[in-house]
């Protein structure tokens, strides 16, 4: 897949214990990344993947359905 030129981006929707490295592999492989929440198991893991983005130039999005729930607007 990842050799594909067909395909504008990647959503990385599998076990979150994949996301790090399959979102990492599919960045270094010249494709921005929508990754499905969690992003990952731990704070490094998510902070891996968004380094990995910055210096590989690459968009990568979280997926965060809860951004507008009550719970959320601690703090606003």
């Amino acid at each position: 897949m990842l050799s594909r030129k067909d395909i504008d981006y990647i959503d990385v929707c599998v076990h979150t214990n994949y996301h790090v490295p399959v979102t990492i592999e599919c960045m270094k492989a010249g494709y921005d990344c929508y990754c499905e929440k969690p992003a990952a198991s731990t704070y490094s893991d998510c902070k891996l993947m968004v380094e990995a983005a910055k210096k590989l130039g690459r968009k990568l999005h979280f997926q965060v359905s809860s951004v507008m729930t009550p719970q959320a607007e601690i703090g606003r």
